[in-house]
């Protein structure tokens, strides 16, 4: 007869993501939007970008006066991306909000309701935008 045959497998690599799934409920949100073209640097230069900018504008004073803590988001600034919503599949919106349930006063500025759901929440430390970015790209 033929030996006994053991396999054994081991893959390595990668990085584990200290992350959650939540039940959010639906809540208010005050945003600057801008468009974006699906490139491949839109999440590496062109929103850290826009972040940037942001955060040297009046505008951003503005909007973290709408901020209140005891919210869903804790008093946090949201970076929503909005994926589906161009015809030419080529272009998304992506909004800096944070929540609140007062009505803007600068038509800059857009108010909508993020639906309840659940969330997936990663946890990131460290300064932004590198953090953020690095998280996304652990290998």
């Amino acid at each position: 007869m033929f030996s006994k045959i053991t396999l054994k497998i081991s893959l390595d690599g990668g990085n584990t993501l200290d992350y959650k799934i939540v039940d959010k409920r639906e809540f208010s949100v005050i945003a600057l939007k801008k468009q974006f073209s699906k490139d491949e640097d839109v999440f590496r230069k062109q929103i850290p970008r826009f972040w940037q900018d942001l955060f040297n504008s009046s505008l951003y004073r503005e909007l973290i006066s709408y901020v209140k803590e005891n919210t869903v988001t804790k008093g946090g600034i949201l970076g929503i991306d909005e994926m589906a919503v161009s015809q030419n599949k080529q272009l998304f919106n992506y909004y800096a909000a944070v929540e609140t349930d007062e009505k803007p006063k600068n038509d800059k500025f857009t108010l909508f309701t993020i639906p309840s759901h659940k969330w997936a929440i990663f946890k990131c430390t460290g300064a932004m935008p590198n953090s953020i970015q690095n998280l996304w790209v652990k290998k």
